[in-house]
């Protein structure tokens, strides 16, 4: 055990001075452990983050977990995985020297030694416990403990904390997995809700879990039951009391077999979830019918899994009959059964009577500071039933502190006489009668009750259940929890805000009960107006201390109303002061609460206190007014600041909840802190929050109409509102019996002007697919109720930018003035348009092989008479281009102006008008110096304006209907196409501009067309009589000429004119975007969704003063668009 020891004779000399030694080790574990557990039982019962390594032992059940055909369960054993841990060391010479000690002391007590015996013979006669196979050197002690029980007086435990050779024992290596064990006091008070109520308990629950064979040959123990026979090692295969995972296998097992086998038993499946603590089952049923089922259900689930079920109780005898006697019990001791000897106070279920009672254990009474904390901390009373009996003993633990007495040290006499007196006192707590049933029969309504107070000593707080059967009012105390006050000294207001931080804690533990009884109302007493009017400031008006308590409470207590109490009324006072067993036993205030409880709400005392005027523990700064309505509506405004400036609901959403985490996780020790992403409730409540926020804020006058159930606005009263269990205000309507969802029976009601409304369309908006109004505002009521939401919903769908680029459309400014180009007379196509279009395939030759190439079509346009000229182009390049300009010019004349759309005016995204367009960029240089060289000057439009080349587009688009109608996809040659293109110029000269004024009224009828300026009549009308046999004056002739010329422009001025008058477009004056605006810049070729954002840098007016184009940049760089193609944001 301790090494290699060297051993033989030596040689001393004669004046060696031998010094005997004695080494001696106290454990102080068992009072280490009782005080532990003291302190857990005394601490409200929290929910705690889940841990990573509990996720991965849930993971391993699930995944290596077997049944037996005979339905029985077997599991591995959690063992760590950490590669650090050394291997498994030699502990059988450990197990051997604790058997023989085990031995001697059975020798001494032969009753012990025949139930020890008796134990493992049973072990061994089930098949619980098997000799090895082969002899290991990994072995486990055992020891017995004895046990007030009637079944089963002596259990074997199994020491899994007894350490090997290398210093770890088998628990270390072990994962103890979560705890599925509930709370006692939640079960205790489930088993108060019912009024036939039934105990039972899972005989050998760990042993009929089998462990796998492949983990057995750790848990090997030594055993023989005559001294004279040789030490058997033998292997445990099932679930053995001491190791660290027992617990959590065996629990696991159960909700398995649930899992398993629950949805034939939902009685039994109910209670093994809610109401099972380690194998014992206490639940309470509505009937005695329901009761029978329960117990058939309860049987067969556990015959399923291969359970059998013992020490049945109920204070129903009906129920029993059918029981045997021996699977029957008289008494249900609610105590930890895992060390049940240190408990001198226990809690008793009597069934006959069914009421619970205390039972003590008299002992010698205590004289020093270490054997009162071990008296102490065995009291057992986890729903603190007698709070003000405990506190005492707590009070008087940390005096003994407070006086420095070492711990064996004896008291004082004046200490130690008072500590007796207590100590003498404690048996008349028997005759404490707390009745099981708590709910009556035919119960109308409830409501909670809490008060709570402090001293300086500590402070307390407590719990009623109010119970209203028609006139009658039924008063139960549910839950109490004291603590002592700080070693160091705190003022009596920070000690009553404790006070009511500790109630807050007692009721968020109750969030069971509200959701099975479903409270009308919590009320909520202190009789510290300090408190009170801190509970109604601003937290970031108080210092640290307070203001992060204040948050605390306010999160807990957000749908409870705060009340103020006088001392002499509230219950709680003698929780924080501490009363003696005699006192307790009939002290009513205590046990049913003050007399007002009883009588209607109506009569009750003025719940509002006068506050202080100046209120201590304030930051420095300017005076703050304390408001006396709620904590939430003196800081709404900044609150509803906050809804106001975030984006979207999920981010208002996921903002609070994460500032609420943060105030959580700031006032938790860091075991409880939440970690990780967050939860569904926890966005759910910070919803709430945003909710209540916003109706306390915009509802306050109807909210205190409400309480006072007066007459409510039009708007809500057809709504027939009332509060939920979290003071939301929600739609009373008339589904109440449809099957709906209840949020969707009673959705949240929200004022039309509230920033959070706004959120809310967006949200259901979006989550829809941007839907319609319609859609969306069916959707959103499904959990919201928005007073004339029609309204918002459009008001919110049209600022949204998603929708609103898919069905905004370009505005055009008012429609410019024509240019002189238009309107003054001059020579035909001194001002020309020019545009191109194709390609189109031609062949090179009218054989059958003949190549096809592409051939581009020059078109153009007279911007006075819209005379067309189209040229034949064989391909896009700077010569063909200037050599059809130099075709143009020889038979037209030169130009003074040339008008180009720069190729991005192409609709549509083929690879041949961006070759059109890549083309009139690259050659405009080329094609520019050209025309300069004669006189002749190259404009280009604002890119994306087509309409300011209407003239030459329209062109384009009549000549490419007459092409496509001619040639029906018939491929031509070069001069075939060439000879169309002419007569299709033909037919677009001869196209009427207006009709011709005659003063002869026997003319027939005749247009004004551009070939009238060009030939003087239309190309393709008839020809003319042959005159030149006619003798006449040559000047004669060219002046009827010249009166000709002149009379087609005297038509063109009077009569063509006039019909450009009216701006049949784009009409109405508009804004155009400012400087420093953004917008979406339009493309033709992109979706409205794909349209970039940009912002207007300059602004480019046209003639009239009005903006015409803008220079925009975008994320790509800057580009010049005409004001149509900006689109702004909706307003």
């Amino acid at each position: 055990m301790f090494g290699w020891v060297i051993v033989g004779s030596l040689p001393s000399p004669s004046n060696a001075v031998v010094t005997p030694a004695l080494s001696l080790c106290i454990t102080e574990q068992s009072l280490h452990d009782s005080v532990q557990k003291f302190w857990a039982s005394e601490e409200v019962t929290i929910e705690r983050p889940i841990n990573p390594i509990d996720e991965k032992v849930e993971a391993q059940f699930v995944e290596t977990h077997t049944r037996e055909p005979s339905g029985r369960y077997q599991v591995r054993l959690p063992f760590c995985s950490n590669p650090l841990l050394p291997p498994f060391g030699d502990s059988r010479l450990i197990a051997e020297r604790r058997w023989l000690n085990v031995e001697r002391k059975l020798r001494c007590n032969e009753s012990l030694r025949s139930a020890y015996h008796a134990f493992m013979r049973e072990f061994i006669d089930l098949g619980h416990m098997s000799p090895a196979t082969t002899p290991g050197t990994f072995v486990i002690p055992h020891f017995a403990i004895q046990r007030d029980s009637s079944t089963s007086p002596v259990r074997v435990v199994f020491d899994g904390s007894c350490r090997d050779t290398s210093g770890l024992s088998l628990n270390d290596r072990l994962l103890t997995g979560p705890s599925l064990q509930k709370d006692i006091a939640e079960i205790v008070t489930l088993f108060r809700l019912a009024p036939v109520a039934v105990t039972c308990d899972i005989e050998k629950m760990f042993r009929n879990v089998k462990v796998d064979p492949r983990d057995r040959h750790v848990q090997r123990v030594l055993y023989r039951e005559r001294e004279t026979d040789p030490l058997v090692q033998y292997e445990i295969n099932t679930l053995v009391y001491g190791l660290s995972s027992s617990p959590f296998l065996a629990q696991r097992t159960l909700q398995q077999l649930v899992a398993d086998e629950g949805a034939e038993f939902p009685l039994a499946s109910k209670a093994i979830l809610e109401c099972c603590f380690m194998d014992d089952i206490a639940y309470a049923l509505s009937d005695l019918q329901t009761a029978k089922r329960y117990k058939d259900e309860m049987v067969s689930l556990m015959r399923r899994g291969g359970f059998e079920l013992r020490k049945w109780a109920s204070n129903s005898i009906e129920l029993l009959q059918d029981i045997p006697a021996g699977h029957q019990s008289k008494l249900l001791t609610l105590t930890n059964e895992s060390n049940p000897s240190l408990h001198i106070l226990g809690v008793v279920w009597h069934p006959t009577a069914d009421h619970f009672s205390y039972r003590i254990a008299v002992g010698p009474v205590a004289n020093t500071k270490r054997s009162i904390l071990s008296q102490v901390a065995s009291i057992y009373d986890p729903i603190g039933w007698v709070s003000p009996v405990v506190f005492w003993a707590k009070a008087f633990l940390q005096e003994l502190w407070i006086q420095g007495l070492d711990w064996d040290t004896p008291l004082p006499p004046p200490l130690l006489s008072r500590w007796a007196a207590y100590a003498h006192q404690l048996p008349q707590l028997e005759n404490v009668v707390i009745p099981r049933l708590c709910l009556p029969p035919g119960c109308d309504s409830v409501q909670f009750v809490g008060m709570c107070d402090a001293s300086s000593l500590g402070f307390g707080a407590v719990v009623y259940l109010r119970c209203c059967v028609g006139t009658q009012v039924h008063m139960a105390l549910l839950k109490a929890k004291t603590k002592v006050a700080p070693l160091k000294t705190q003022t009596i207001p920070r000690l009553e805000l404790c006070a009511a931080l500790l109630l807050a804690k007692l009721i968020s533990s109750l969030s069971y009960l509200r959701s099975r009884l479903a409270p009308t109302a919590v009320y909520l007493f202190s009789d510290s107006q300090v408190v009170l009017a801190w509970l109604r400031s601003r937290p970031h008006t108080l210092k640290t201390y307070v203001a992060n308590r204040v948050v605390t409470i306010m999160e807990m207590t957000d749908h409870c109303e705060w009340r103020h109490i006088p001392t002499k009324l509230n219950a709680a006072d003698c929780a924080s002061r501490g009363l003696q067993p005699s006192e307790l036993v009939d002290y009513s205030l205590w046990w049913r609460g003050p007399d007002f409880l009883t009588e209607p709400i109506e009569s009750w005392p003025a719940g509002s206190a006068e506050f202080p005027q100046s209120l201590p523990e304030l930051k420095p700064g300017p005076p703050v007014v304390v408001a006396t309505t709620t904590a939430s509506s003196s800081s709404s405004s900044s609150f509803l600041e906050l809804i106001g400036s975030v984006s979207s609901l999920e981010r208002l959403r996921r903002v609070v909840a994460w500032v609420s985490r943060f105030c959580q996780n700031a006032r938790a020790v860091p075991a409880d802190r939440s970690l990780g992403r967050l939860q569904v409730d926890e966005l759910e409540r910070a919803l709430h929050l945003c909710v209540r926020v916003t109706q306390q804020h915009y509802f306050a006058s109807e909210l205190s109409k409400l309480d006072k159930r007066s007459t409510l606005s039009p708007a809500l009263r057809k709504l027939t509102p009332f509060l939920d269990s979290n003071c939301l205000l929600r739609v009373g309507g008339r589904l109440q019996h449809s099957t709906l969802a209840d949020h969707s029976k009673h959705p949240l009601i929200l004022p039309k002007t509230a920033p959070l409304s706004a959120l809310v369309c967006d949200y259901y908006h979006q989550i829809t697919l941007h839907g319609g109004a319609q859609v969306t505002q069916a959707t959103l009521q499904s959990k919201f109720w928005i007073l004339s939401a029609r309204s918002l919903v459009r008001k919110r769908i049209h600022r949204c930018l998603t929708c609103y680029r898919e069905t905004v459309k370009p505005t055009h400014p008012q429609m410019a003035d024509l240019p002189p180009a238009r309107v003054t007379q001059d020579r035909v196509f001194a001002d020309t348009g020019v545009d191109f279009a194709g390609p189109f395939l031609v062949k090179e030759n009218t054989s059958r092989r003949a190549r096809e190439v592409k051939a581009y079509m020059c078109i153009f346009v007279c911007t006075r008479v819209k005379a067309v000229h189209i040229e034949l182009v064989g391909s896009l390049s700077t010569a063909s281009y200037q050599a059809a300009l130099e075709r143009f010019v020889a038979r037209r004349g030169l130009c003074r102006n040339i008008f180009c759309d720069q190729g991005r005016n192409f609709v549509g995204a083929a690879r041949e008008m961006e070759e059109i367009r890549a083309f009139l960029q690259q050659t405009e240089e080329d094609v520019g110096t050209f025309l300069s060289t004669r006189n002749v000057e190259y404009r280009f439009n604002p890119p994306l304006s087509p309409w300011m080349g209407g003239l030459w587009e329209a062109a384009v688009k009549s000549a490419k209907t007459h092409l496509r109608r001619i040639t029906s996809g018939r491929l031509l040659t070069y001069e075939e196409m060439a000879t169309l293109l002419a007569r299709v110029e033909a037919v677009l000269n001869s196209r009427p501009l207006c009709p011709l004024s005659s003063t002869d009224p026997h003319a027939a009828p005749s247009c004004l067309t551009p070939g009238h300026f060009l030939v003087g009549g239309p190309l393709i009308g008839p020809p003319e009589y042959n005159l030149l046999g006619t003798k006449d004056n040559l000047l004669d002739r060219w002046q009827a000429v010249q009166r000709a010329s002149q009379e087609f422009w005297r038509s063109w001025h009077k009569d063509y004119l006039h019909t450009l008058i009216q701006r049949s477009k784009w009409n109405q004056h508009r804004e155009a975007p400012s400087v420093g605006e953004p917008v979406f810049v339009y493309g033709v070729q992109s979706r409205p969704l794909e349209w970039p954002l940009g912002i207007v840098e300059k602004l480019l007016p046209g003639a009239d003063g009005i903006p015409r184009a803008a220079d925009v940049r975008t994320a790509t760089g800057s580009y010049r668009r005409p004001v149509a193609a900006l689109v702004p944001l909706p307003q």
